[in-house]
C-alpha cells in the first residue's frame, strides 16, 4: 500500500478522537485541527500542490475516521449498567416538562445514543473539511512563496 492519503487520513482521525476524549467540550476546535494536520501531512509527503477538492475529502475521511473512533470509545465506555443509570437520571432530569415521560427510559436510549453518535460524527465531519480547506490553503501559500524565493 503506498496511498499517501491513508496514513494522513487515519492520523488525523485519531487526533481528534484522543484529543476529544481529553476534552470533550473542544470537539470543533479538534476536529479543525485534525483536518488541518491530515492536509498538511498530504502535503508534506506528496511535495505537490493540493487541489481544494482534494483538501475537503482529507478533511471529510480524517473527521469520519475521527467521529466514528470517538463513537466507538463512547458506546463501550457506556456500556456499564452504571453508566447507563447516570445517563438515564440526567435525561430524567434535563427533559423539558411538555414532552411525555416513556414509562421506562431504557426504551429510549438506544435511539438517544444512535443520534448523538450521528451527530459527533457530523460535527467531526463538518469542522475536519474546514480544517483541511485552511490545511490546503495555507500549504499552497507556502508553496508558491517557496517557488517566488528560489526564483529570485
Amino acid at each position: 500500500m503506498n496511498d499517501p492519503y491513508l496514513k494522513p487520513v487515519i492520523l488525523g482521525g485519531i487526533l481528534i478522537a484522543i484529543l476529544s476524549i481529553i476534552f470533550a467540550p473542544g470537539i470543533f476546535i479538534w476536529a479543525g485541527i485534525g483536518g488541518y494536520i491530515t492536509a498538511r501531512l498530504v502535503f508534506k509527503m506528496t511535495k505537490e500542490t493540493i487541489k481544494y477538492t482534494e483538501g475537503l475529502l482529507l478533511g471529510l475521511m480524517s473527521g469520519l475516521v475521527g467521529g466514528t473512533l470517538l463513537d466507538i470509545f463512547t458506546v463501550i465506555s457506556l456500556k456499564s449498567p452504571e453508566n447507563e443509570r447516570i445517563i438515564m437520571r440526567l435525561l430524567e432530569k434535563n427533559l423539558p416538562k411538555d414532552v411525555s415521560m416513556p414509562q421506562d427510559l431504557s426504551q429510549i436510549f438506544p435511539s438517544v445514543m444512535f443520534t448523538t453518535c450521528l451527530i459527533i460524527i457530523i460535527i467531526c465531519a463538518l469542522f475536519a473539511i474546514i480544517g483541511g480547506y485552511i490545511g490546503v490553503l495555507i500549504s499552497n501559500k507556502t508553496k508558491t512563496n517557496k517557488n517566488k524565493e528560489s526564483s529570485t
